[in-house]
């Protein structure tokens, strides 16, 4: 899911569910901040704000069901694509 609201870009993988850990890439809201949704530690979706070119990272890790550690997925000196590698 996507969508444009005046010059901001929001977009939206995979499904939240309540209990799950939610992890923090930059300001929930700020430009180029991510939020990740993770079940028993699996990347199972996030939302992008402004940051549409993190979105094939996301998805890979989402069909990867990979498990990257939550304090490398919130820090924004560590690139996505290692993560989803």
């Amino acid at each position: 899911m996507w969508s444009d609201q005046l010059d901001r870009n929001l977009q939206v993988v995979g499904l939240w569910r309540e209990g799950m850990q939610v992890v923090a890439r930059g300001e929930t809201g700020a430009r180029g901040a991510c939020e990740f949704w993770l079940e028993d530690g699996v990347v199972r979706g996030g939302v992008m704000f402004d940051a549409g070119r993190e979105r094939r990272f996301i998805e890979k890790m989402l069909v990867e069901r990979a498990r990257p550690e939550p304090r490398a997925l919130a820090d924004p000196a560590t690139h996505l694509k290692a993560l989803a590698a």
